[in-house]
């Protein structure tokens, strides 16, 4: 079979401007040939999908492959684990400096009665000027002394910052006095 100026066509095309012909004239896939070429070629025209039915159709198939597909996936776990570190790290930290300041207002505590204790014999305000100079060097601030007979009862703070919100002060309490004496039974000898 030749063409108008005499060069020979393949079977299924003809010389009239590049349009496909079927290869049987009433086969269903020349039909479909057919219909596929008209709606690329003409399609927005005549309300058919044409370019922009191809758009609306190939957005939704590229939203599935992004929902299949998983690349990302570790930078978003890598970035929830550091997350959870840095937040697990900082908690440990603020526990770390609660747990030191208590036993700063703990030892100073104890040093504080203790100091207060040994100097009662001068009266209440010469006992509580001891123990609070002696919480001050402990870092900490004396907050109420007392003396009850010869026993000194003393409260201590110490204020601590975190990274937390969670603050306050650490307090506590000690009290130091003489052993009770009680008379030591006689035993007969003498010493």
């Amino acid at each position: 079979m030749t063409g108008r100026a005499g060069a020979p066509v393949r079977a299924g095309t003809s010389d009239r401007a590049g349009v496909p012909e079927p290869r049987r004239p009433g086969s269903a896939a020349a039909v479909a040939r057919r219909l596929r070429w008209l709606r690329h070629a003409v399609g927005p025209r005549l309300g058919q999908p044409g370019r922009l039915g191809r758009l609306r159709r190939t957005v939704p198939a590229r939203l599935r492959r992004l929902r299949r597909d998983d690349r990302g996936v570790a930078s978003v776990w890598a970035a929830t684990a550091a997350a959870a570190l840095l937040l697990t790290a900082t908690v440990c930290v603020d526990v770390g400096a609660a747990i030191r300041a208590r036993q700063m207002a703990t030892t100073a505590a104890d040093l504080s009665a203790l100091a207060a204790a040994g100097l009662s014999v001068h009266g209440a305000e010469g006992a509580c000027r001891a123990a609070a100079d002696l919480a001050v060097r402990n870092g900490a601030e004396l907050t109420t002394c007392r003396l009850e007979g010869w026993d000194a009862l003393v409260e201590t703070q110490v204020g601590w910052t975190g990274l937390l919100p969670t603050r306050g002060p650490a307090t506590a309490r000690a009290r130091a006095g003489p052993a009770p004496f009680d008379d030591a039974p006689e035993t007969g000898a003498t010493p």
